[in-house]
């Protein structure tokens, strides 16, 4: 799924000109201003069930994790 952000006058034929695919609408409840660098855990948009920020609610979040050892 395309993540771009893309005003409507730069669709073609109501597709992203890039991956193709139809834009989806954004959740009225993303304000895309996360001041966190990094946060414990992540929650989830109770609206769309996305991943958010656990501190501010912002959608734009990418989950990571650390290995602390190794199987052999």
């Amino acid at each position: 799924m395309c993540k771009l952000v893309i005003y409507d006058v730069d669709l073609v034929d109501g597709k992203c000109p890039q991956c193709g695919h139809e834009p989806n609408s954004m959740c009225e409840l993303d304000h895309l201003d996360c001041s966190h660098d990094v946060a414990a855990g992540v929650t989830f948009c109770p609206k769309c069930g996305e991943p958010t920020c656990p501190e501010c609610g912002c959608h734009d979040v990418s989950q990571i994790s650390r290995v602390t050892g190794f199987e052999c």
